[in-house]
């Protein structure tokens, strides 16, 4: 396979594009210099061994609100006298979106490449690009090229969050909730125009909070639901430009969320450990070890039994007073010297209030050597 990378560089003609999409501007703010103009809309054509750029979108669209969609369109024509492959092979960001509208061109034929994202509310020029990979088979060989195309943006921030991202450890069966605050980055003026907030976590809503003792220039929100499955959730809280009801057109804030959901006890030590010590006899003899459990919120369900899974016959894990696990192993021919199982701790219902490892090794260890003076 042989492989010719090609960077195309889109050369264009400079004409005024028609405006941004921007929302509504709060009618607190001072009408701002004209953005300077953006690239214009036909480039020099230019011929690439496989492709030529039939049209182009603008590479710079200009200033644009936080949270804007910006896009760019590119019209490619097959010049080969055989087939050509074309596939997305590369994006700067994951919130890129890039489309072929056809991935495989006969001689001749057209595929318009389409990428877009939310405006970030990053400051100063934003870079994105994404490379597209058009490959075809030649006397028996496949060779292909890179066409990297660009989109730059410069966004437009007139308001912050705080936090511009949440971090939440929860409790499993619990309700959590989260606060971000919204303000004008001047403090002189009141609170900015937003759209309305939604959130994509299951089972969560988000709502403004008003109280009297927060200053009325300042939104503030509250997101809440449940704690979810043991593990990490991961979501985001995302606002609508003022005046917008539909979120294709783009979001004017986003504040990422990710939810860390644990059991409601934990156990000290960790874990349970079973070895043999120095000097403790065969080693078929019992060993025993126990662990302290302990509820991480108030109110939290009392344990009731235990389960094992992956047991060996010889290994037990039972429930003692004031929430102690007790773990006992008693080795026989059928025990590996090291192994490890998983012991649940169950409230009446069944519900798992701690999963944890229990672990063991039957060989003693080696003694130490002598002390030599």
């Amino acid at each position: 396979m042989i492989v010719r990378p090609l960077l195309v560089v889109l050369m264009l003609a400079a004409q005024s594009p028609g405006p941004a999409t921007i929302p509504p501007q709060p009618r607190h703010e001072q009408p701002e210099p004209a953005c300077p103009p953006a690239a214009a809309t036909a480039p020099l054509v230019q011929q690439t061994r496989s492709l030529r750029i039939v049209s182009a979108g603008p590479e710079n669209v200009g200033v644009v609100a936080s949270g804007v969609l910006v896009l760019r369109t590119v019209e490619f024509e097959n010049t080969m006298a055989h087939p050509v492959r074309l596939s997305i092979e590369s994006r700067s960001c994951g919130c890129l979106s890039a489309t072929l509208t056809r991935a495989t061109l006969e001689p001749g034929a057209r595929s318009t490449f389409t990428m877009s994202t939310s405006a970030s509310p990053a400051t100063g020029a934003q870079l994105q690009v994404v490379g597209i990979q058009s490959a075809w088979d030649e006397h028996g060989q496949e060779e292909s090229e890179t066409i990297n195309v660009g989109l730059t943006y410069e966004t437009k921030v007139s308001f912050t969050l705080f936090p511009t991202s949440v971090f939440l450890i929860a409790i499993e069966g619990e309700r959590a909730h989260a606060d971000v605050f919204i303000s004008n980055l001047d403090p002189d003026l009141p609170a900015p125009e937003i759209g309305a907030p939604s959130i994509d976590l299951p089972g969560w809503t988000v709502s403004r909070v008003r109280d009297p003792d927060v200053p009325e220039r300042i939104l503030w929100f509250r997101a809440e639901g449940p704690s979810g499955p043991v593990g990490q959730q991961d979501g985001a809280i995302t606002w609508l430009p003022a005046g917008v009801d539909n979120p294709e057109v783009g979001t004017a804030a986003r504040a990422p969320i990710r939810i860390i959901t644990l059991y409601p006890y934990r156990a000290q030590p960790g874990g349970l450990v079973l070895t043999r010590r120095p000097g403790s006899g065969s080693q078929r003899a019992t060993l025993r070890v126990s662990a302290r459990l302990i509820p991480r919120g108030l109110g939290a369900a009392r344990p009731a039994s235990v389960t094992l899974d992956d047991a060996p016959a010889g290994l037990t894990v039972v429930l003692r007073e004031n929430d102690t696990l007790e773990a006992t192993l008693t080795p026989d021919a059928n025990t590996g010297p090291i192994g490890s199982a998983r012991a649940r701790v169950v409230d009446a219902s069944g519900r798992v209030l701690l999963d944890l490892p229990v672990v063991w090794h039957t060989a003693a260890p080696a003694p130490a050597p002598p002390h030599r003076r």
